[in-house]
């Protein structure tokens, strides 16, 4: 019986021993506390460069074309003489206009003299008043013809204005497409001006994105860049956001404007629009080396009171902070997430704070 007590002692020391002998000790782990704070994030969209305004120019008159004063490509002032239409027609009817008020003029001063005249005639009853009507509409008739004639000199004049062609505004010029010795017809389009500083840069919004960045989008501390023949061009405007969400494409329309003095941004390319220190408050963002895959699911270790690790499944926005990855949900303020040593860790592990790492 003694024997049977003492084998049992042994058996249960050597249990006890072996258990303590497979005790692992604690991990010491860096750690990183979790706050809720305000973050900034950036945005990238794709975006394509369209110019301020472009401009068609039109022949206002028929004729052959004279001149040409610029060179295709080339930048031209407002003002800046493009074209000249044949221009002896116009300067004829300007000429014979001319006249035609000369001859007028002379004809209202002789109607306005016999007025005067038999209007004291009448007045003296020396003349009958079917007589004093009759010079009377003379002198109107008059009066209404040299304003015509004036009206005809001023069109004249006008026309023979249109025969010299001036840009309306300072730009690009592209492609003539008619050269000297052409004939034009009136409203005939001769070439384009384009406007390329500033530049817009228009991008879309999707639908999803609207109610989380729209309104921190529209503050002016947020800065709009974009890239451009391997350049960032930094200093973009927020100018115009669409009142009407496109249905076909579920976006809203937004367009930032960007200086191009030196004329590097080319108006029809794409290229990415890039949105940075869009602030969110109440935001989780944690260190990325924190974060592990387990599956399909990501997942981090939390330290519980008891200073041992526990798997925490948490979902991720897909965007980034300063800090690093942004959480959506799974963390709260306060808890401590494993930072190191993740790969000695299994559910339950013991941990200990490495100092000054918390």
């Amino acid at each position: 019986m003694k024997k049977l007590l003492l084998g049992l002692v042994l058996l249960t020391s050597t249990f006890v021993f072996a258990n303590a002998a497979q005790v692992a000790p604690a991990v010491p782990v860096e750690v990183f506390t979790v706050n809720s704070d305000v973050v900034k994030i950036s945005k990238k969209y794709p975006a394509i460069i369209k110019a301020e305004k472009s401009v068609d120019i039109i022949a206002r008159v028929s004729g052959s074309i004279e001149n040409r004063y610029f060179e295709e490509g080339s930048f031209v002032k407002k003002g800046q003489k493009l074209y000249t239409i044949e221009q002896r027609t116009y300067q004829a009817n300007v000429d014979s206009s001319r006249a035609a008020v000369n001859r007028a003029k002379s004809l209202l001063v002789k109607a306005t003299n016999d007025w005067n005249r038999y209007k004291k005639l009448y007045e003296q009853k020396s003349i009958s008043a079917s007589q004093k009507d009759e010079y009377y509409y003379n002198y109107q008739d008059a009066i209404a013809n040299e304003k015509n004639a004036q009206a005809a000199l001023t069109n004249a004049k006008i026309q023979y204005g249109y025969t010299e062609i001036k840009a309306p505004m300072s730009g690009i010029i592209s492609i003539t497409k008619l050269n000297v010795g052409n004939y034009v017809n009136e409203n005939t389009t001769l070439t384009t001006i384009t406007k390329v500083d500033p530049v817009y840069a228009e991008f879309s919004l999707p639908q999803t994105d609207i109610g989380k960045y729209l309104s921190h989008i529209k503050s002016k501390e947020v800065k709009f860049s974009m890239n451009c023949q391997n350049e960032c061009i930094m200093g973009g405007t927020l100018n115009y956001i669409s009142p009407v969400l496109d249905s076909a494409t579920d976006t809203l329309l937004l367009r930032t404007e960007f200086n191009n003095k030196d004329g590097k941004v080319i108006v029809g390319q794409f290229t990415n629009i890039n949105i940075d220190d869009i602030e969110i408050p109440n935001v989780i963002s944690i260190p990325e080396e924190a974060i592990m895959q387990s599956g399909n699911n990501s997942v981090v270790y939390v330290i519980d009171e008891n200073s041992t690790a526990q798997i925490r499944p948490v979902e991720l926005t897909g965007e980034n902070s300063s800090i690093g990855v942004i959480i959506s949900s799974g963390l709260k303020s306060g808890d401590k997430i494993v930072l190191s040593n993740i790969a000695k860790l299994r559910p339950n592990s013991k941990v200990k704070i490495m100092e000054g790492k918390e």
